[in-house]
């Protein structure tokens, strides 16, 4: 939606975070985050402030371990 990759790691004054950015509503300064996790129950879409938000960058890869 934001740019071509999907994933943004949220450094935050609370934690650091993958997720999917569904929103922005830039007046209010706040994000829509979207959890990887399937369990939508546990793991709902939330809002967070940008004033929140230390650092983030966007994954443009992800790779498999070598066994």
């Amino acid at each position: 939606m934001f740019t071509k990759y999907k994933y943004f790691v949220l450094v935050t004054t609370e934690s650091i975070q993958i997720k999917e950015i569904i929103d922005h509503r830039v007046d209010e300064g706040i994000i829509v985050c979207h959890s990887l996790n399937p369990d939508k129950e546990t793991y709902p879409d939330f809002e967070l402030s940008l004033a929140d938000v230390r650092e983030i960058y966007y994954v443009k890869a992800r790779t498999e371990p070598l066994d």
